[in-house]
């Protein structure tokens, strides 16, 4: 066991000095040897990899929650739960996840001290989320309250902090993302390796209200807005006139729906502005509005033209989720550790 961790830590600072390779390989060998810590970092790592490599992958990461690896059980239920590498199945997952709570992984502990036990949880009642109302027949447009309970928001901003970072576009002209003066806001995508089943859970009630496969989404963006920080009129979908708009659409689809969940409240300003439906939204914490940037014709709704204002006091906190018009799906690389 020395010996294995000696080499573990070895292969880490490899990475640090930017020697991934060799990195790599000892992190390999000590998973070829049946070490579950081993089995894990290196599953993680290979997620990462082209699609033909994630079999190993997937195949390490259950080898080490076999043998009952803390962290592997936990991804492994956020696996289960986002049907990744195996049958999406949510009483596996909530099973799983109160395996690694077992096992010591705090964050699967937190999950099922704001959950519930499994056996207690009511799945059926969490996919039924309230009806929305239809701000707007054309374009689509809908409002839910209560979309959120307030607990889970808040474990939803506390997800989202350690990762924000200034948000960014897509460049209409080069399809390359950047940041702009119109953006000033911050935000935190969560990739597979950052969500949590309470994330899948909530990506999964968007889901049953827009009636679109999960597989649709994209990763989740916990945005934030500091005082004065906007993101000025803008459109969701790609314009298919554009050409990096248009290099988007063929490469992962059309931007058909937004999503969007208020996180806290108790701030001044900080609407969701659709100046050309002369329309302003402001939810309270856990409500939601969502719309269609296509019609059910599949044309771009220019209507749709919309700001996130700035908050004049206080900060805010939004849950957005976008929805493609196919099933899309996104790994970050991550570092070992």
């Amino acid at each position: 066991m020395a010996a294995l961790s000696a080499q573990l830590q070895l292969a880490q600072q490899l990475e640090r000095e930017g020697r991934r390779a060799e990195a790599a390989a000892l992190v390999r060998e000590a998973a070829e040897s049946g070490d579950p810590h081993a089995q894990f970092l290196f599953g993680v790592r290979q997620l990462g990899s082209a699609a033909n490599e994630r079999a190993s992958a997937l195949e390490m990461i259950s080898k080490a929650a076999k043998q009952g690896h803390a962290q592997a059980l936990h991804l492994w239920a956020v696996m289960a739960a986002a049907g990744f590498g195996q049958r999406q199945d949510w009483r596996a997952a909530l099973g799983y996840l109160a395996q690694a709570a077992d096992r010591g992984d705090r964050r699967a502990q937190a999950q099922i001290a704001l959950l519930g036990p499994p056996d207690a949880f009511d799945l059926a009642a969490w996919l039924t989320p309230p009806t929305p109302r239809m701000a707007f027949a054309t374009p689509r447009v809908g409002v839910i309250d209560h979309f959120l309970p307030t607990q889970v928001c808040d474990w939803l901003m506390a997800v989202g902090r350690p990762g924000l970072k200034r948000a960014l576009i897509l460049d209409p002209q080069t399809g390359e993302r950047s940041s702009v003066q119109g953006r000033t806001n911050s935000g935190a995508y969560l990739g597979l390796l950052q969500a949590d089943v309470v994330v899948r859970l909530v990506k999964a009630r968007i889901a049953a209200v827009l009636d679109r496969p999960v597989s649709h989404q994209e990763d989740a963006n916990i945005l934030h807005y500091a005082p004065g920080q906007v993101f000025d009129e803008h459109y969701d979908f790609q314009d298919p006139g554009v050409p990096g708009h248009a290099k988007e659409i063929a490469a992962v689809g059309q931007r058909v729906a937004t999503f969007l969940i208020y996180l806290n409240q108790g701030f001044d300003g900080g609407e969701t502005n659709f100046p050309l439906l002369e329309w302003s939204y402001k939810g309270s914490k856990g409500d939601a509005v969502f719309f269609w940037n296509v019609s059910a014709q599949g044309a771009v709704e220019r209507q749709l033209l919309h700001a996130g204002r700035a908050p004049t006091r206080g900060e805010k906190w939004l849950f957005s989720q976008w929805v493609r018009d196919r099933p899309i799906e996104g790994v970050d690389l991550p570092s070992i550790g």
